[in-house]
């Protein structure tokens, strides 16, 4: 099969090649929905009869996550034994380095099993960065339009951000040595070669492409989106009492959670309260330093987070790097003004459905999360804001920007 089928009138066929759920397979679903789905590659894919054997598989549960309603389970081609060993060699890392070597060795040994398993029916391949050198090499061979989705910053940008961080909070998560993840940056800047598209979330990742002289004039910036039964119609009434203030994602410095901590000392004693939710990478200093003014809930399931956004008034992203955070979307969608940086990704508008500040700025955060304590009808205008953006970036919406990114030409 050739790219030659792009030129007819009907729709081109998309394989899908991605490792882990990615979204919830926001991206196969989206194209499924649009009719353009060929076929999804991935590590693991809990079928019937996997789900059926889960009770047997020690850790299985977020394994057995890994399914959509929207993808039919005849689209889908998995490697169950390479995912599992996958997850395994994942949980053994001893360190950093350890855990991005593993990372690359997985991303290469699914290329090459998607290669042995070449999927005739598709006229163009959707891959994710650094995990889809020799598949677009592959079609290339064949023809097919080749696609990119950079799903956060370049590994380069990425790692010169963190280092810097790594330098000014020494003690809270170990370096990383350059040698694990250049490895990863050159496959990076070989796959932006290949494409015909890349797809950022954000215009961050666009601009970070640009920076380093990569290929932006073949970005097409896709902002995400959020189920459209999930967004509030209206929002509900803040809390009474101190304005609680949510962080969600992994506790690591990618996040900006340090300088979440350092605002939460800034903002006077009674005004907020502070929850953080989600799974440490950080030191037990770190984590220590944490404690006193912010509630640590750890790691909640995915069908529990509703529950976190309803104990919220406010969602705070102060976050360093990121492709467009999910949060912060899920955040919109229950009414919450969020507090966003603009490396954070997100359609957050300054001033509208919350503030965008700085990066780096515990000042800046502290100051939006007094202004919010203060002001009730601030805080009420932000929050039907948040409703009226989310339905602006609903999943249909999502499917249908995705779609024309993926077909459009030039």
């Amino acid at each position: 099969m050739t790219a030659d089928r792009q030129n007819h009138s009907s729709p081109p066929r998309v394989a899908v090649a991605q490792l882990g759920a990615r979204r919830h397979y926001a991206v196969p679903s989206a194209l499924e929905a649009c009719g353009l789905l060929d076929s999804l590659f991935t590590d693991f894919y809990a079928t019937d009869a996997w789900e059926k054997a889960g009770s047997l598989l020690p850790g299985a549960a977020r394994l057995l996550d890994r399914r959509s309603p929207g993808i039919p389970g005849s689209t889908v081609r998995h490697f169950p034994l390479f995912g599992l060993h996958r997850a395994w060699l994942g949980r053994r890392a001893l360190s950093e380095a350890g855990r991005i070597r593993n990372y690359a060795d997985a991303n290469r040994r699914f290329c090459k099993l998607v290669c042995s398993h070449w999927p005739d029916s598709a006229d163009t391949f959707y891959v994710f960065n650094s995990a889809g050198l020799e598949i677009l090499e592959e079609a290339g061979r064949r023809g097919l339009r080749r696609v990119v989705d950079q799903i956060t910053a370049p590994w380069e940008v990425e790692q010169a951000l963190l280092d810097e961080e790594r330098c000014r909070f020494p003690d809270w998560e170990p370096a990383t040595d350059p040698a694990a993840w250049a490895a990863l940056a050159e496959r990076e800047r070989q796959e932006w070669e290949m494409a015909d598209r890349i797809v950022c979330g954000s215009l961050f990742v666009k601009d970070s492409i640009a920076r380093l002289g990569g290929p932006s004039e073949k970005c097409a910036v896709v902002p995400y989106g959020t189920r459209s039964a999930a967004i509030r119609s209206a929002p509900r009434p803040r809390h009474a009492g101190p304005l609680r203030v949510l962080f969600a994602g992994t506790l690591q410095l990618r996040k900006g959670i340090q300088y979440l901590a350092a605002a939460a000392r800034l903002v006077p004693a009674g005004k907020a309260v502070f929850r953080v939710v989600g799974a440490s990478q950080l030191s037990q200093q770190a984590t220590d330093d944490l404690r006193g003014r912010i509630e640590l809930r750890g790691a909640v399931p995915r069908s529990a987070m509703r529950l976190e956004y309803e104990w919220a008034d406010v969602l705070a992203t102060p976050s360093i790097s990121e492709g467009s955070a999910n949060v912060c979307y899920e955040a919109l969608a229950e009414g919450l003004p969020v507090i966003a940086t603009p490396n954070t990704g997100s359609v957050v508008r300054d001033g509208s459905e919350g503030f965008v500040i700085p990066i780096r700025s515990a000042e800046a955060l502290a100051e939006c999360i007094a202004r919010l304590a203060d002001d009730h009808s601030m805080w009420t205008l932000l929050s039907q804001n948040a409703c009226r953006r989310a339905a602006e970036f609903s999943d249909r919406q999502y499917a249908s920007a995705l779609a024309a990114a993926v077909t459009r030409e030039s």
